[in-house]
Parts: C-alpha cells; sequence; structure tokens
C-alpha cells in the first residue's frame, strides 16, 4: 500500500524522480476589456521552461500566487504582482510546496500542500511575515488538493485507491468523508455555503456536483465537458471550463449547455487546464502548455 501511494502521489504533484517531472507548464494572465467579456491582452506570467501551475488569486485580487519547479527537484511559491508587474520568490525550501491557497494579505498568508522529506503529503500554513510553516492537519495525509469554505472548514482531496473528497473542521478536527473517485479541482461555490467538485465514473458520465457543508447532502450541478476536470465558476449560477483553445461557459440558470465563451486560438493556445477568476472578473489565470501563447 505504502509503494502504492507514493506512485500516486508522484502522478498527482511533482515527482521527486527527474524521469516523472510533470511536462513543462506556464501560468497565463487574460485581462478583460473594461466593462465588457472581450480580450484585452494574454500574458505569460511564469516565463521559465518547466513546471508552473495551480494558480490562485490573493483575496484582493492583488496578486496571483502558483506553484513552480525551478530547479528539476522540488516546488516552490512564486507570485506576481498586478500593480507592479513584478515576479517574486516567495518560498525556499527543501521540501515541495504545491497548490497554494491564499486566505489573507497584508501580511500574505496561506495554505499549502507540502511533499515533506519522507514523501509524506499533509496541508500547511505559511506566513510571509514569519516566514514560517505551521502544520494545520497532521493526522490527515496523503493530502492532494484542498479549498476552503470559510476560515474554520475546508475540504480536501486525499489520495487513495480511489481518490476520496473529505469535509474537515479545522477547530475541533472532525472529518467526513462524504464522496469517492472525484476530480482534483474543488471549488468554494460563491455566495454559498458549499464546495464543488468532479465526482468520476467508470464510463465518460463525469459530473459536477455539490456539497453542502452543513449537512454534506451532495447534489448534481452540471455534466463536463468530455474527459475534462478542471473549471471554476464565473458567478454564483455560471460555470467556466476549457477544451483545447476554447473556455466555454454554462449558465446554470438556462437550459445548463456549454456555449462558447472564448476563443484564444490566435493566442497559439491548444491546451488550457487549470484555471482561477479574480473576484473582480477583471483577469482569469490559466495553465498551458510551455511556449503555447504568442506574444501579442
Amino acid at each position: 500500500m505504502k509503494i502504492l501511494i507514493t506512485i500516486l502521489c508522484c502522478f498527482y504533484f511533482s515527482p521527486l524522480l527527474a524521469a516523472q517531472t510533470p511536462p513543462g507548464s506556464d501560468v497565463f494572465l487574460l485581462t478583460f476589456e473594461s466593462g465588457s467579456r472581450a480580450v484585452e491582452s494574454v500574458k505569460n506570467i511564469s516565463e521559465f521552461p518547466g513546471y508552473d501551475n495551480q494558480p490562485a488569486f490573493t483575496p484582493d485580487d492583488s496578486a496571483i500566487i502558483w506553484a513552480s519547479i525551478r530547479d528539476s527537484i522540488q516546488a516552490d511559491v512564486f507570485s506576481f504582482n498586478l500593480n507592479t508587474r513584478k515576479t517574486m520568490q516567495l518560498t525556499q525550501t527543501e521540501e515541495s510546496e504545491y497548490s497554494p491557497t491564499p486566505l489573507q494579505v497584508n501580511p500574505l498568508v496561506f495554505t499549502t500542500v507540502r511533499v515533506e522529506k519522507d514523501g509524506t503529503q499533509r496541508l500547511w500554513q505559511y506566513s510571509e511575515k514569519t516566514k514560517l510553516f505551521n502544520l494545520l492537519l497532521p493526522d490527515i495525509k496523503p493530502v492532494g488538493y484542498h479549498t476552503w469554505v470559510d476560515s474554520q472548514n475546508l475540504a480536501l482531496f486525499v489520495l487513495g485507491e480511489p481518490h476520496a473528497l473529505f469535509l474537515v473542521d479545522k477547530k475541533n478536527g472532525k472529518q467526513f468523508k462524504v464522496a469517492g473517485n472525484i476530480g482534483r479541482c474543488l471549488q468554494k461555490i460563491p455566495g454559498q455555503n458549499a464546495i464543488s467538485f468532479v465526482q468520476k465514473s467508470a464510463g465518460s458520465d463525469w459530473h459536477i456536483n455539490a456539497v453542502n457543508m452543513h449537512d454534506r447532502v451532495i447534489s448534481k450541478v452540471a455534466r463536463v465537458l468530455p474527459g475534462r476536470e478542471d473549471y471554476v465558476w464565473f458567478d454564483n449560477s455560471s460555470l467556466l471550463m476549457a477544451q483545447g483553445a476554447k473556455i466555454y461557459k454554462m449558465d446554470l440558470s438556462a437550459e445548463k449547455m456549454w456555449m462558447e465563451f472564448l476563443n484564444l486560438q490566435e493566442y497559439g493556445v491548444d491546451s488550457i487546464n487549470r484555471m482561477a477568476l479574480s473576484k473582480n472578473r477583471k483577469y482569469l489565470a490559466f495553465v498551458a502548455n510551455d511556449g503555447d501563447v504568442k506574444k501579442k
């Protein structure tokens, strides 16, 4: 079982073996034109060969942070300031940090999944002010991904056979397994005390589901695009999901059909996967293969 978990960790995260290093990817910033959904610009903000992935906006939309492998060995957290347009390295450790998720700014505090020296994957919290890590959930492992609902409650993707969704109350330590065979993308649903996740099946009939944090009742939200598992909430009643160079939008208050929202083919994009949207909906961060986006 220990060998199996190690293999799973390597598949979902940055492998520690060079032969299993994740494919090259970059983080790109799409800026919308003021007052419209037209694209003003697309910029590569990571600009480094290798793995740059898992972007997230700070709560005040002032910066984006993401995980980056710069030495082919381990991952650190980097940030891009949307005001100064400067990139900064936030962590430089012997361990690897993935899935950085900002909790506050001034000072910046974020949670991250650390791959510890013995390969253990657990959830930690980092403060830019103290430069210190604090282990949040010592007994829950191996953690793959996470999202916060509020300051005390969160959802965890826990690696296993199959991977499972756990809801956790940080204050009292209570944890509940609510689903298995899930996708990697966990999202807080805007305006609700709930999170969403992709429920996979043996076939191609995958769905985005919602689970209420209060009673842990699960409900279906939408069918995903074929074979896709990364999505983001555009607002409390619509979703974005990408396939190739195109980003599709689904209005949950209408016919629940994926409609073309953006086509980024002219920028050379053909492999959009993870996405993050700023709260003010002015910026969309997305991940694509190294060298995908043309300078315009």
